[in-house]
């Protein structure tokens, strides 16, 4: 569920810098979880050629169902490999994502700041994403 607040600033600049640093958090929670993401999928490499090969002998594969989901929650109880990595893919493209709408919303406000209105500021903002901006002119 998408968190959701009105923030005030004092300018479009510091606006401009709390962007700036969820940018910078985002890139670096991109950062940390990239090389554990293609540890697990080495890993789940590893599992699918083992069950390829067992299958290729002749060996009954039980799957076995270690996802579940509860109200929108996904659980899971000593994940399969594959597993583990498309949940982690899913937030990297989530961050991914997020990291692209900020730095399309950095751009404008760049803009902004270019044009030196100097006037505070009230912004809606979802998910660490401005949604919407009030500048409250004197």
């Amino acid at each position: 569920m998408p968190s959701s607040e009105i923030k005030r600033f004092n300018s479009i600049g510091e606006l401009l810098e709390f962007v700036d640093q969820k940018l910078e958090e985002y890139k670096k929670n991109l950062s940390n979880l990239l090389p554990e993401i293609e540890e697990i999928k080495a890993k789940a490499e590893q599992n699918r050629k083992v069950k390829a090969l067992l299958t290729k002998f002749g060996v009954a594969q039980q799957e076995q169902q270690s996802l579940i989901e509860i109200h929108d929650i996904k659980i899971a109880i000593n994940p399969l490999a594959e597993v583990e990595h498309k949940l982690k893919e899913e937030l990297i493209e989530n961050l991914n994502d997020k990291v692209t709408r900020l730095q399309t919303v950095k751009s404008d406000l760049e803009e902004l700041v270019e044009e030196e209105i100097d006037a505070p500021v009230e912004v809606v903002i979802v998910d660490d994403i401005p949604k919407a901006i009030l500048i409250k002119l004197q």
